[in-house]
C-alpha cells in the first residue's frame, strides 16, 4: 500500500525527516512509514503511457513525475523513479524529488 498523498519536493535525506514526522503523527493510523525500495516503487510504473497525464503511472496515484526510493547508490547518490519516462534512475541526493511513503509490510 503506497500513501496516496505525496510530499515534496525534497532532497533524498530530507525526505527521511518527512517520513519520521508521519510516524510521529501516526499518519493514516500507521507509525511505520518508510521510503519504498526501488523494486517496490517500480511496480507502479505502467506498461503504457496515460494519454491525459503523459505519465507511465495509473491516474489513481495523481500526477507526479519523480519519486525517491530508499535505494542508495555510491556516495551521495540515490535511486528514483521517473514516471514521465517510465524508468529508474540514479542521481545526486541533493536534487529535489517527491516522497511517496509506504508502511512496513504486515508479517
Amino acid at each position: 500500500m503506497a500513501a496516496r498523498s505525496i510530499c515534496g519536493p525534497h532532497g533524498w535525506k530530507d525526505g527521511f525527516v518527512y517520513v519520521d514526522r508521519l510516524n510521529q503523527n501516526h499518519y493514516g493510523g500507521y507509525d511505520d512509514w518508510r521510503y519504498p525500495t526501488q523494486d517496490e516503487l517500480a511496480t507502479l510504473i505502467s506498461r503504457e503511457e496515460d494519454r491525459r497525464s503523459g505519465l507511465y503511472l495509473d491516474p489513481l496515484f495523481e500526477n507526479q513525475r519523480c519519486c525517491w526510493t530508499s535505494t542508495e547508490r555510491d556516495h551521495h547518490r540515490a535511486c528514483y523513479v521517473d514516471f514521465y519516462y517510465g524508468d529508474l534512475y540514479v542521481i545526486e541526493g541533493n536534487y529535489a524529488n517527491l516522497v511517496r511513503p509506504v508502511p512496513h509490510p504486515s508479517e
